[in-house]
């Protein structure tokens, strides 16, 4: 977070008390700023004013384009990636985007030259004068408490008669039309009595609608559906693709609106029933942008759908429109776009479909447990700094998938895990390998004799760094050491493949495997902790018992055997979008 205390200005000083909060993850940006595209210098920064303390102000990111700037956001200033801009520069800077305001002042963000500091300062656009000021950086939980997830589904059917001919200027007039009655619409509260027109100032609190269940536990989306008693959609998600001739015809578009935003809990209904409003319109014109491209190269007007998606590292929700019928790869270019737009590293996935965002109650059922570290208590290292898998993974170890592999399938259960990581942050969507599945591997790539396929024999991190590569295409490091004595004095090998792969590690000495996802590392003494998936536990999905147990949990160093050899499977992940 940025606090901003007591700044001066070269001719007054702000009379009141400003702090400026930045999120951790903000920070991100800077970090691989490198890797953005060679274009990117400057920008805006978004985020919101507290409305319990109005000169208190979260900056939550930044995208290269105003326009861009996610639903339930404001203008809060500008960055600039050049190191150690002058002030001519920021002024102009800030003056063109500005223009709309006549007074106040916007945050301006820069680094200073050969060092990755974050500097902050003021721009008065009354006085146009920059000024310094403080800043303190805060997690990301503490940027987005006051904050709460709403939904907003509505479905849309528009029907006319056109031919390839007319279709755009057709859909163009039938868009407008539907923008149009957007204000004619009621908007419901799911589970709930509660109900309003979108021309209806409203002026009760957001928080107001928040049960006292979600108040005393995580607070669950608000989920909002509109509709105007027509024009909504009379067919299911099946849609068939809808082929145009030159002949007029009939065709009827079922447009489903779904939009997902966060927004501070003291906002009014008014001000929510105004964001739904514009993002009604922005998804018609969204849905009309893409048939149009559609049409330009094929006859074909393909069902489309809505994806939301919450990309690590970024404070907001994305929504773009696909055509069902086209996979990841098909829609490389579109996705790329949308890396480009919001300032996302392009070396990992995150507009794929199987990225999209799901709430509680949407995701798939499953027999696994995920991402079992979260909620652990710290290490106890005393300064050290905290290091582990990026993303969800699900646990996999003895006895699950009813298969008796206790004693032998140590290091089958940490190669699924290692694959499910690749499934969750959708970098393969082939399934998680079974026991039989990796022995054929091994068999089929010379490593293992025929008779070793429905067997109970160990394997190694060799073993599984080439399975990885057989069945996913998946590289991997391996690391030797001598004894467990020596995994101590490999501390920033462990942060680099964290920071860099954010990958779970495969590991074995004797006749043992672990998973190793993360380590606490002190800079200063040296010491480290070791973060521990065990596959050897044989109970239920019982996520209390698994880490009070130790199951999943952080060891000393000396949890290695000090008289025995280790390698290490670190996988790589690929450099793909």
């Amino acid at each position: 977070m940025i606090k901003k205390l007591k700044t001066k200005r070269k001719k007054q000083i702000i009379s009141k008390l400003s702090k400026v909060f930045v999120r951790s993850r903000f920070l991100h940006f800077w970090y691989i700023s490198s890797q953005l595209a060679e274009d990117v210098e400057s920008g805006v920064v978004f985020g919101i004013t507290s409305l319990a303390d109005n000169n208190v102000s979260y900056c939550m990111g930044c995208v290269d384009n105003e326009k861009d700037i996610p639903s339930g956001t404001t203008l809060m200033g500008v960055y600039c990636l050049t190191p150690s801009p002058s002030e001519e520069v920021l002024k102009d800077l800030c003056q063109k985007y500005s223009k709309s305001k006549k007074s106040g002042k916007l945050v301006v963000l820069t680094t200073i030259c050969d060092i990755m500091e974050l500097k902050t300062r003021f721009f008065d656009i009354k006085s146009k004068e920059l000024c310094e000021c403080s800043h303190e950086v805060v997690n990301d939980n503490e940027a987005i408490d006051q904050t709460i997830i709403v939904r907003l589904k509505a479905d849309i059917c528009l029907t006319f008669k056109t031919s390839i001919d007319t279709f755009v200027d057709k859909l163009t007039e039938e868009l407008n039309e539907a923008k149009e009655n957007v204000d004619s619409y009621c908007v419901e509260l799911v589970q709930s009595c509660f109900k309003t027109h979108m021309l209806t100032n409203n002026s009760t609190l957001l928080s107001q609608l928040i049960s006292s269940e979600q108040k005393t536990n995580d607070k669950s989306p608000l989920e909002f559906t509109a509709s105007n008693g027509s024009n909504s959609t009379t067919s299911d998600d099946t849609s068939e693709d809808i082929e145009l001739s030159e002949d007029l015809k009939e065709v009827k578009l079922n447009i489903r609106i779904d939009s997902l935003s966060r927004i501070q809990e003291m906002n009014s209904i008014s001000y929510l029933i105004k964001l739904f409003s514009n993002q009604m319109k922005q998804q018609l014109t969204s849905y009309g942008n893409q048939w149009t491209e559609c049409v330009k190269s094929d006859k074909r007007l393909p069902s489309l759908q809505t994806y939301n998606f919450w990309p690590k590292n970024v404070s907001h929700f994305v929504s773009i429109v696909y055509p069902k019928s086209l996979s990841d790869e098909q829609l490389v270019s579109r996705r790329k776009e949308y890396h480009l737009r919001y300032l996302i590293r392009s070396d990992r996935p995150v507009f794929r479909k199987s990225n999209r965002f799901l709430l509680d109650n949407e995701k798939p059922k499953t027999d696994y447990l995920t991402s079992v570290h979260i909620g652990l208590k710290e290490s106890g290292l005393k300064g050290g700094q905290t290091y582990w898998v990026y993303g969800d993974y699900t646990y996999h170890h003895y006895m699950q998938d009813r298969i008796d592999d206790n004693g032998w399938g140590c290091a089958y259960r940490s190669l699924q895990t290692i694959v499910s990581w690749f499934r969750h942050q959708s970098y393969i969507d082939k399934p998680v390998p079974s026991h039989k599945d990796i022995q054929q591997a091994l068999v089929d790539g010379n490593k293992k004799n025929p008779s070793f396929v429905g067997s109970r024999q160990r394997m190694g991190p060799q073993e599984v760094s080439y399975v990885l590569s057989h069945l996913y295409e998946i590289t991997s490091k391996i690391m030797f050491v001598n004894s467990g004595a020596e995994l101590a004095n490999k501390g920033h090998e462990f942060i680099s493949h964290f920071i860099t792969n954010g990958t779970p590690i495969m590991i074995g000495g004797g006749v043992l495997a672990h998973t190793i996802i993360g380590i606490d590392f002190s800079e200063d003494t040296g010491d480290i902790k070791f973060l521990i998936l065990d596959p050897h536990y044989t109970g239920g999905e019982d996520l209390n018992t698994i880490q009070k147990k130790g199951w999943c949990g952080w060891k000393a160093s000396t949890f290695w055997d000090k008289n025995s050899f280790y390698n290490l499977c670190l996988p790589q992940r690929p450099d793909t979008y």
